[in-house]
């Protein structure tokens, strides 16, 4: 096997790369959670059909049980570990023979469809969980769960009303960096861009950053002015946006009320102004001390030198 894959196609290996990643390991991977979901609730799938007289019912589940850890651990989890190794030699073969952009390609090309698949097989897993606990517990009482409370992301102690686009923003945090919109000049520069730095590649190569430019989409810019018409919304209104203490709650004040509680805090804590920046002369200081000991730190030489 590793000699075939190592004379194979480039082609040859990407499909079996494809085939192995999505309809082989993903599943397998699925099918593993499927059967420990099934153990922990205590539900067996069809293809544990056991029926006898003899056993008594405790039996009868023990050998159940038996059963779906043996087909847990001796085939799916030992397929799920032969893909795995076959996955690591097809990847590092790709590697070697593809160009870092043709096999960047191929790897998001891949897990694009790996995660649809994934997504589409897990949805009809849960459905056949919870088909089986409907049908072999039907009579299991609800537990009472009561839902988390999670904190409020933005509160408003204004007097003026949100509208939803300033609180839906906001909810971000105030870390929240909103993502430059793509225009149709960005990509006209980027195919330019490509083109000159192309110009001694193969054609397989130009075709390849060609298909990936045409698929990108442009947004026009005037859709994306969102975080420049809240603050406007804001400077309008003198309000100011703070950071809760504790926690990431984002909190929404009058500028005026926010300027007294800043000035109550100085007057309170008696905050006395220093007649100039300390940091020189604390660091002057340090520097001064570390140079007192150059016999401990004599292999930080570079470290004090920055100091």
């Amino acid at each position: 096997m590793i000699e075939f894959i190592h004379n194979t196609s480039i082609a040859i290996l990407a499909k079996l790369c494809w085939r192995c990643s999505i309809i082989k390991f993903r599943a397998v991977s699925l099918n593993i959670f499927f059967v420990n979901k099934c153990l922990k609730l205590g539900v067996f799938p069809k293809f544990v059909d056991m029926k006898t007289k003899k056993m008594s019912p405790v039996a009868l589940q023990t050998a159940k049980i038996t059963w779906l850890k043996l087909e847990l651990n001796m085939w799916w989890c030992s397929q799920r570990d032969s893909l795995s190794q076959y996955l690591a030699v097809l990847w590092g073969e790709l590697v070697l023979k593809l160009h870092f952009v043709e096999w960047s390609l191929l790897d998001v090309s891949v897990h694009e469809e790996v995660s649809d698949f994934a997504f589409i097989k897990f949805k009809k897993l849960s459905k056949k969980l919870e088909d089986l606990c409907a049908a072999q517990h039907p009579t299991s009482p609800q537990k009472n769960t009561t839902l988390h409370n999670f904190q409020t992301r933005v509160v408003n102690l204004s007097k003026i009303v949100l509208p939803p686009l300033v609180l839906n923003v906001l909810s971000y945090g105030l870390q929240f960096s909103p993502p430059t919109p793509v225009t149709l000049s960005d990509i006209k520069n980027l195919a330019a861009d490509c083109e000159v730095a192309l110009k001694n590649e193969n054609t397989t190569t130009k075709s390849i950053f060609a298909n990936a430019i045409c698929k990108y989409s442009y947004e026009d810019p005037t859709d994306s002015f969102k975080v420049p018409l809240i603050r406007k919304f804001l400077s309008v209104d003198n309000l100011v946006v703070v950071k809760v203490d504790k926690g990431k709650c984002t909190v929404v004040l009058d500028r005026d009320v926010y300027h007294s509680k800043c000035l109550g805090f100085i007057k309170e804590n008696n905050v006395v102004e220093l007649p100039k920046y300390p940091t020189p002369t604390y660091q002057k200081t340090l520097k001064e001390t570390l140079n007192s000991i150059k016999s401990v730190l004599s292999s930080r030489k570079n470290f004090i030198m920055y100091l």
